[in-house]
């Protein structure tokens, strides 16, 4: 059973009972907002605010964020995880060793924790940033792996301790000597360029390449590897250093060591103990947030006007001012919209700009704090996340916590940087009872929220009717009985070509599945005919406008020749193949993850389809990297799809023996038997789940059909 607490707190927020530690409230600078609180920030209250001076934003800011990266928000569950990892590895680290001051005094006030990557457009990502001492940002969390401790080592911890490293020499500062022992060495902002690895730069006496960058970085690098690495893994490093570079390193190391211990009495190797000791048992702090409480809301209300307001008489008007009043009014009213409708809201969501890959249908319902989501991508999944209402220069939506139906446009990755270039932030523009109008806050498109008047499953069933439907590979539309030429895009898009005035006009028009049909993102005007919405009939197999001026219809395509033409991406699923096509994909798997393990983790996908990078219809293949953060090794085999004349279901799947093959180490170390065993078992006969616009196709072998089958899905 939930439950909601209130407090009324003329000054600070009172105790909150999520946890038998008893925080200490005294030492804290730090106030917190208004609002609906959760357990988890209960839980931070009394682990990091009130004792630390420490605030764990876990919710995605955007002003506290890089506005150079596409970044999205931490997932609760992870967020939660790398608080209580914080905080046992790091700050009570510190706490057992020297005591809380150290922690309260100097380390950065602020956390900010960030779910994706901060990806470059090379591929290479940054794992944290610090800003001035003041705050940490630590990127990747929804990649947390906790019982991995090299990995939580190398994207969080190094990080940390290399920031906190920096916040001491900075206040104190370290001999002059340090320098002098690399001396010219030092390669500047080179230095990701210059070592070919870590352990190379150890040759040269740099713990790491990082370290070869500028003495001050060296200082930190030597401190952060030291604590993150046991014993045997720091003699290992010297040794693989050999002589020379062992030699520098210690010469190092021993100032390092002597400046800790001299200047702010912490002797390195003790916390080193710690910290290894902390880390062994890590894995039981990373569970639950609490054990013993329920689930509860708390409701926390700041009075400080009743503090604050003998000091500042004469600014009173500020707060007072009518802008201020109008965007809180908003806000309540936008609020008590959201949460009041009983089976909540579709949302017609357009990602990137130009509305590139047409529209996406969602469906949201809020309560006070949490948000259920649905989309038509995933129409039987339903997932939940945090949401609320800020002022950004106006009222504004956001979904701060990770969520990844909300979410699946704006994730990036190695090779979509950008992610598809999705809104997860949105200004409230205007509402009526009925709909609310939106401003994707980075695209700047329209989206439309309209009440549901059933529930959200039942309209996402008819969304899915209408999908399943109204479409075809070949379309055909005419207005007032003239012939309109149509072709349908790549995505969620139409090309039209029509006659106006003498002129040949030709546009591009972005579409969404309705539940009775389809939109356009805005209207079309043929013929005097202005084109926005049109409904599906079941009887006729047609979309068609209320007054029937316009009409859409559908042509069949032979299964062999759609997906011959087809540019989607068509997934193998090991949970659709035959035994024996099974055990070539586990033998890949194996050979990746043998021959490859410093590089990958084993196999990720196999797709048959279009391959845009190379232009070319192939067999495309990736592996898993190591960390799980995205796809390391990408390689395609170019094939022929050659429908088999005068059927309308069999084709030859033939490799052209081109692609990444000549002197190509993952074709020979994994891939090549898997490959082969596709063309050397055709041609195939193919079984359509949809003859109207597959998206899941079987492939039975003519020659072996009991031991050669296997099923691929468009994506």
């Amino acid at each position: 059973m939930k439950s909601k607490w209130i407090f009324l707190i003329p000054v600070i927020v009172g105790f909150i009972a999520c946890t038998d530690d008893e925080p200490d409230k005294n030492h804290s600078i730090i106030t917190v907002e208004t609002g609906e609180q959760n357990e988890f920030d209960g839980w931070l209250l009394n682990n990091y605010i009130y004792p630390y001076n420490i605030e764990f934003k876990y919710r995605m800011e955007d002003i506290e964020s890089d506005m150079d990266y596409t970044l999205v928000p931490a997932e609760m569950k992870k967020s939660v995880q790398l608080a209580k990892l914080i905080k046992h590895l790091c700050i009570e680290a510190y706490d057992e060793l020297a005591g809380p001051d150290y922690i309260r005094n100097y380390f950065p006030k602020v956390i900010h924790i960030i779910g994706s990557f901060a990806f470059r457009n090379n591929g290479t990502f940054e794992l944290g940033t610090a800003e001035g001492g003041m705050k940490i940002t630590l990127y990747g969390a929804n990649y947390i792996d906790p019982t991995n401790i090299n990995l939580l080592n190398e994207w969080y911890f190094k990080t940390i301790h290399h920031e906190f490293t920096h916040i001491f020499t900075q206040t104190k500062e370290y001999t002059s000597d340090f320098q002098l022992i690399s001396g010219t060495s030092y390669v500047g902002d080179a230095w990701n360029d210059y070592w070919s690895s870590d352990a190379e730069a150890q040759k040269a006496g740099f713990v790491s390449q990082y370290a070869s960058k500028e003495a001050n970085e060296d200082f930190a690098e030597n401190v952060c590897i030291y604590l993150t690495q046991s014993s045997k893994q720091w003699d290992a490093m010297l040794t693989g250093a050999g002589t020379a570079g062992a030699e520098i390193i210690k010469q190092k190391f021993e100032v390092v060591y002597n400046y800790m211990k001299d200047s702010w009495n912490i002797d390195l190797n003790q916390l080193r103990d710690i910290v290894q000791r902390r880390s062994s048992d890590r894995q039981t702090r990373s569970g639950k947030l609490l054990n013993r409480t329920k689930m509860k809301k708390i409701v926390i209300i700041l009075l400080l006007p009743l503090l604050l307001g003998s000091c500042f008489k004469d600014n009173e008007d500020i707060f007072d001012s009518p802008a201020a009043e109008r965007i809180a009014q908003a806000l309540r009213e936008y609020q008590e919209a959201l949460v009041s409708s009983e089976y909540g809201w579709s949302m017609e969501y357009y990602p990137q700009g130009s509305q590139a890959y047409g529209g996406y249908m969602y469906t949201l319902q809020f309560t006070s704090s949490e948000v259920k989501v649905r989309m038509d991508l995933s129409p039987g999944k339903e997932e939940s996340s945090l949401w609320r209402l800020i002022s950004d220069n106006g009222p504004v939506l956001t979904f701060d916590t990770y969520n990844s139906l909300l979410h699946y446009f704006s994730t990036p990755y190695s090779d979509l940087y950008q992610g598809l270039e999705g809104d997860y932030e949105f200004i409230l523009m205007s509402k009526t009872d009925t709909q609310i109008i939106l401003q994707g806050k980075k695209t700047g498109n329209k989206i439309v929220m309209n009440k549901l008047t059933v529930p959200a499953k039942e309209y996402m069933d008819k969304v899915e009717y209408t999908k399943k439907n109204a479409i075809a590979p070949i379309y055909k539309m005419n207005v007032n009985g003239e012939e309109v030429s149509i072709e349908k895009g790549a995505n969620r898009t139409f090309t039209l070509n029509y006659e106006d005035g003498g002129k040949t006009i030709s546009t591009e028009v972005p579409y969404i599945y309705t539940d009775t049909g389809i939109r356009f993102y805005q209207p079309v005007t043929i013929s005097g005919n202005s084109i926005e919405s049109m409904q599906y009939s079941v009887e006729q197999d047609i979309l068609s406008t209320d007054n029937g001026n316009a009409q859409i219809s559908f042509e069949l395509m032979k299964v062999n020749k759609f997906f011959a033409q087809s540019k989607a991406s068509w997934y193998f699923s090991p949970d659709e193949m035959s035994d024996f096509v099974l055990t070539y994909w586990k033998y890949t798997d194996r050979q990746l993850a043998t021959n490859f393990a410093e590089a990958t983790t084993g196999l990720s996908f196999i797709y048959l389809g279009y391959y845009k990078n190379e232009s070319t219809y192939a067999v495309v293949t990736g592996a898993t990297r190591v960390d799980n953060s995205s796809i390391a090794w990408w390689s395609y085999y170019s094939f022929d799809f050659i429908p088999v004349k005068n059927t309308e279901n069999e084709i030859e799947l033939d490799f052209t023996n081109k692609g990444y093959i000549n002197g190509g180490a993952f074709w020979t170390g994994g891939y090549q038997e898997f490959v082969s065993i596709i063309t050397n078992y055709s041609p195939y006969i193919m079984e359509a789940d949809n003859p109207k616009y597959p998206t899941k196709i079987k492939f039975t072998s003519i020659d072996k059909p009991e031991e050669v089958w296997f099923t691929v899905s468009a994506k």
